[in-house]
């Protein structure tokens, strides 16, 4: 059995922008998190999955945790060890079918996310997310210890990231960083010369 963390950060890696690579920061950081010895859970609670074959999965997430997840079960996490498969770090099984399908909510990761954090089996929790803002992901933010912004350095991606800030209130600035994925070294980095790069870490990638 696994011996309880004392804290379990949540970091919530997000962008407002489209195929900027964030599912691969998000696992890279998992990685990362797992070589120093941290015991790390990837969940993915976009609407559909598309990391399987990034991680290797060999299997879906069962049809029994998916009903109990849907019902916001009290006992959900006792179907965790079946529905968590391990590839360096631990991840949840991807759905087969969309979670919309399924009748999968985001206030139902939420409530899975929250049951993870607080019951303390891992050191650190990171929640991969789609580029929607919705109040869920709002409240998924505010719940969240860390949340990791990612961005190309192309003009699209600091006038979405800057509308995307312009709607959040950031009182704790430690809590956010942005990340700058997919960067070319010989191409001007737009990101870097935005309004909110001083309000933020920067981080290239």
């Amino acid at each position: 059995p696994m011996i309880p963390a004392v804290h379990c950060p949540l970091i919530m890696v997000y962008s407002p922008i489209g195929g900027c690579g964030k599912t691969t920061v998000a696992l890279g950081l998992c990685a990362t998190f797992a070589k120093n010895g941290k015991r790390v859970l990837y969940i993915d609670a976009e609407a559909v999955h598309s990391y399987a074959e990034l991680v290797g999965a060999e299997k879906w997430l069962d049809r029994d945790f998916i009903w109990s997840l849907t019902r916001e079960s009290e006992d959900l996490l006792a179907g965790l060890p079946a529905a968590v498969a391990q590839n360096g770090f631990d991840y949840l099984l991807p759905m087969e079918y969309a979670a919309t399908s399924a009748g999968v909510t985001e206030e139902n990761f939420l409530h899975l996310i929250l049951q993870v954090k607080n019951s303390g089996l891992y050191d650190m929790v990171v929640v991969d997310t789609s580029n929607e803002l919705s109040l869920v992901k709002s409240q998924m933010m505010g719940e969240s210890d860390h949340v990791v912004l990612v961005g190309r350095q192309d003009e699209i991606s600091w006038r979405k990231l800057d509308t995307f800030l312009r709607n959040i209130d950031i009182v704790d600035k430690d809590k956010y960083c942005f990340v700058c994925n997919m960067y070319e070294k010989e191409k001007e980095n737009q990101l870097k010369s935005a309004s909110f790069a001083t309000r933020l870490e920067y981080i290239p990638f």
